[in-house]
């Protein structure tokens, strides 16, 4: 408020000498509020993974222990396990914390070749489902040699823009991962028992560190938790970032007054001050105008 009250003064009274800072100071003041804003809008990535959950699609092979792990995370038995191929026909959906992560679930059927009409449109909605997902855990029998179907959901996840964890599961059947996964190119893996639960800590740990910022202490520290936030604080920031460009390019005060504006204008989204009223204060608060 204080940079954009001088930048008005500036403006208002050009030819009497009361604005206490001059056009550098306004530029590297809007510099320094535009690092600040760069660093809150960074924190949504964790925000959202606290507070709003990200989008986590659990995918692989039939029977290689998805819908356990899904109920290993939900804490319950919510999705249905048998030895039976195709159990899971449809996307299940549920939210479940992991550590101080958010996830909202999705179960989905198992990929692979099949004749079946109805696992045909389960697959379909779990490849839509991987489109979608913020995250991946994909699945697979680590006591089993990768197979075709395997190779090919390495591969496509491998494409995909959401990070990803390799959950080598049914690792109580044989005392760790099948020595063939040892020389698979994997970003994130887990070994995995969905039976016991083993591995589910290391999960945890690989999940938080994907999306919360050690750095930043959620008890006190501004970050923000929704995309409506988020999009305020970006459009502030663009904003900042043009009156500093105005500035930089020799562009008259007024130039810079609009963005600076604007930037206000989105700040106050975050909190609802009204930005005529807080400026008004600030100018007869510390220039001598009106008297």
């Amino acid at each position: 408020r204080h940079v954009l009250a001088s930048v008005y003064v500036c403006i208002d009274y050009p030819d009497e000498d009361l604005a206490d800072m001059s056009r550098e100071e306004i530029s590297e003041a809007l510099s320094a509020c535009a690092a600040d804003l760069r660093g809150l809008c960074e924190t949504y990535r964790t925000g959202h993974a606290v507070a709003e959950g990200i989008r986590t699609v659990i995918c692989g092979r039939p029977n290689v222990g998805k819908s356990s792990l899904y109920n290993q995370i939900v804490g319950r038995e919510a999705a249905i396990v048998t030895d039976v191929e195709g159990t899971t026909r449809d996307v299940l959906t549920e939210t479940a914390h992991l550590g101080k992560v958010t996830l909202r679930l999705c179960d989905t059927a198992g990929l692979h070749d099949t004749a079946d009409q109805v696992e045909q449109i389960g697959i379909q909605r779990a490849r839509a489902e991987l489109e979608r997902a913020e995250l991946i855990l994909a699945v697979f029998d680590g006591s089993q040699p990768p197979t075709e179907e395997d190779l090919r959901l390495l591969e496509q996840i491998d494409g995909s823009s959401a990070p990803s964890v390799a959950i080598l599961n049914k690792s109580d059947l044989s005392a760790g991962a099948h020595p063939s996964w040892n020389g698979m190119s994997l970003k994130n893996s887990v070994l995995f028992s969905a039976r016991d639960g083993v591995g589910m800590q290391e999960l945890t740990e690989t999940v938080e560190a994907l999306f919360v910022d050690g750095a930043l202490d959620l008890r006190v520290d501004a970050v923000l938790t929704n995309a409506r936030q988020h999009a305020a604080a970006i459009k502030a920031l663009r904003a900042l970032e043009s009156a500093v460009e105005s500035l930089r390019l020799g562009f008259p005060m007024d130039a810079c007054c609009t963005d600076a504006e604007a930037a206000m204008e989105a700040l106050s989204e975050l909190d609802g001050r009204a930005v005529s009223e807080d400026l008004v204060s600030e100018i007869f608060s510390h220039f001598c105008v009106g008297k």
